[in-house]
């Protein structure tokens, strides 16, 4: 469990990620705000690495589909309001030699998600077990990540973006639509 107290907070510019004072608890880890309506589901597997970290109300981290410490949020990462965020699997197919006409087994391990230091994640997205989001990523309201997909450093992804399965957002890029295209790269 992610140990909490309640203490008073300075409120920040970004109104999509908190609301009021009243509305957050304070962990132990210094300046780490999370919304009181926040759902941090298997706790004991998401590690926040350092302070300046902030958890919107009603954002769910999935933690609980995944072990051992799978969820890696780094320092200064703000998540907004209404976010989803599950982390990545490896989804294996097997058959056995002496069955070889039933169905395979599907086997799905869990693998690490990190979300890199300074990211910002607008209201309302889904982050739906991508493998990797990078240091210094801007994702846009109302967008969403599919399983597989690497986010690298410093990429914008515009409001209402929707990012495909297995995807690969080259560094330094900006991002937009359904699916997402490439828009300028720096």
């Amino acid at each position: 469990m992610i140990p909490v107290s309640p203490s008073s907070h300075q409120k920040t510019q970004d109104r999509s990620i908190d609301d009021s004072e009243d509305d957050f608890l304070h962990t132990t880890i210094s300046g780490v705000k999370i919304s009181r309506s926040a759902h941090l589901l298997g706790g004991e597997n998401i590690v926040l690495k350092g302070g300046g970290i902030t958890i919107g109300a009603g954002a769910t981290i999935r933690g609980d589909l995944s072990s051992p410490c799978n969820i890696v949020v780094g320092r200064g990462v703000k998540i907004g309001h209404n976010v989803v965020i599950k982390p990545p699997f490896t989804i294996t197919y097997t058959t056995t030699p002496d069955t070889p006409n039933t169905q395979p087994q599907i086997e799905k391990t869990p693998a690490q998600l990190q979300i890199g230091s300074g990211t910002v994640i607008e209201r309302n997205c889904a982050i739906n077990s991508p493998k990797w989001i990078g240091l210094n990523v801007h994702i846009g309201e109302d967008s969403v990540l599919n399983p597989g997909v690497t986010v690298h450093d410093n990429v914008i992804i515009l409001p209402g973006s929707l990012v495909p399965d297995g995807m690969v957002l080259a560094p330094n890029s900006t991002w937009e639509g359904k699916p997402v295209r490439l828009l300028d790269i720096s």
